[in-house]
């Protein structure tokens, strides 16, 4: 073949290949402000039919120009509206050091899930929780709710509003009422703001004071920027917006009804006879009282080395309470779960457990269960021998070392 025929046929491929790629990019949607994980996101729910989705879905797409429409299963604004109702199975949150106890919603993540930035804003950042759903979305999207209680130790330190939001006074709209919490009249401070896209984040604060202490309860969401999407999807977006709206102020009334102040454990038991123990080896001390006797057992097992503390009276009777290290197989078959406790003690992260006879409300076992660099502690009382108050003011005092 002569040398021209085949500077004719290369051409002709390259002019094909550019036909086709100009028709291929023409005949494709424009993702403006969504990444392909976005994509992959809807890829298998339902296209809608002449605008039109299926009974029990809606119509959504980004909140952006040229964004592909997608049917979007009909659900709350956010999963917290079903506990939002009761908040006798909520969870419990009780600071001994810094004298409070609050109720979360039982499907919210919990302190020990969600910690705080490490960014000086958060410094005072003492507890924090959301909502599951409170992941980060599309621009101009909305976000589930979070509840946190910040400490300050007088008004200087709180920073301006404009900084606690992050955003401009101008773009700051303020509205106050009158609430009572756990006794104290104070003012809620709900503040709107300017968030991306059309969004706008919701925030509420009331101020506390205890024990010359300023407590911040902080309730924040965000809702959607309805006003910047097409025009036919604005209903469903005001009615989203409106719906966590509503399970949002649900929420936050019931936490505040929740809060409360509880006295120091130290201030309500006489520990002036009480004792040290002390152990090196995993670097720990708690105080303990006096009377008691206490034994050690070191052990081995396929897991791992072990480790057994248990606490008896002088006269004989059965141990008052055990700490374990790394003993796994511990049970409590025969009683019901009567409730736990998230807690912070000494800057540890605990979880209080009681199981006992739910019929009668009687608690049989009270536990506390920790680890720290790869170990595993739990404190076990027998609640037909030491108070829970005793039992309390124990893990009160229980600090690492090392």
């Amino acid at each position: 073949m002569k040398p021209k025929y085949w500077a004719i046929i290369i051409l002709a491929l390259i002019a094909a290949i550019v036909c086709w790629y100009y028709f291929a990019i023409n005949n494709q949607p424009v993702y403006e402000c969504f990444s392909a994980s976005s994509i992959n996101k809807i890829k298998d729910l339902p296209k809608p039919n002449n605008g039109e989705c299926p009974a029990g879905y809606f119509l959504n797409a980004y909140y952006c120009p040229k964004s592909p429409t997608w049917c979007e299963p009909i659900k709350n604004a956010t999963s917290s509206a079903k506990s939002g109702t009761d908040i006798k199975d909520w969870n419990i949150y009780s600071n001994a050091e810094y004298g409070f106890e609050v109720k979360y919603p039982n499907n919210w993540r919990s302190p020990a899930e969600v910690m705080p930035g490490n960014s000086e804003l958060n410094k005072n950042n003492i507890f924090f929780a959301d909502d599951p759903n409170r992941q980060p979305g599309e621009p101009g999207s909305s976000f589930a709710p979070a509840f946190g209680v910040r400490l300050y130790n007088n008004v200087s330190e709180i920073p301006p509003i404009e900084e606690y939001l992050q955003t401009t006074p101008e773009e700051i709209t303020t509205t106050n009422k009158t609430v009572k919490v756990d006794g104290q009249t104070s003012t809620e401070k709900d503040y709107k703001s300017f968030a991306v896209e059309g969004a706008y984040d919701v925030t509420y604060l009331v101020q506390l004071s205890k024990n010359n202490k300023i407590y911040i309860l902080e309730f924040s969401y965000t809702l959607a920027g309805c006003s910047v999407i097409p025009k036919d999807m604005q209903p469903e977006c005001d009615n989203e917006n409106a719906l966590l709206v509503k399970n949002s102020n649900q929420i936050w009334s019931q936490i505040l009804s929740s809060f409360k102040f509880i006295p120091p454990v130290q201030s309500q038991i006489d520990t002036s006879g009480w004792k040290t123990y002390t152990n090196s080896q995993y670097g720990f001390e708690f105080n303990y009282p006096g009377k008691l006797l206490y034994k050690e057992t070191s052990s081995s097992n396929k897991l791992g080395p072990n480790f057994t503390l248990e606490f008896g009276s002088t006269q004989g009777r059965d141990e008052n309470f055990t700490m374990y290290i790394n003993n796994p197989g511990i049970g409590f078959e025969g009683f019901d779960d009567l409730g736990k406790k998230d807690l912070i003690i000494n800057n540890i992260k605990m979880q209080k457990h009681i199981y006992g006879d739910a019929p009668s409300k009687i608690t049989g076992i009270i536990t506390y269960e920790f680890s720290k660099d790869g170990n595993e502690f739990l404190f076990v009382g027998n609640a037909e021998i030491i108070k829970e108050t005793d039992f309390d003011q124990i893990l009160s005092t229980f600090k690492f070392t090392k």
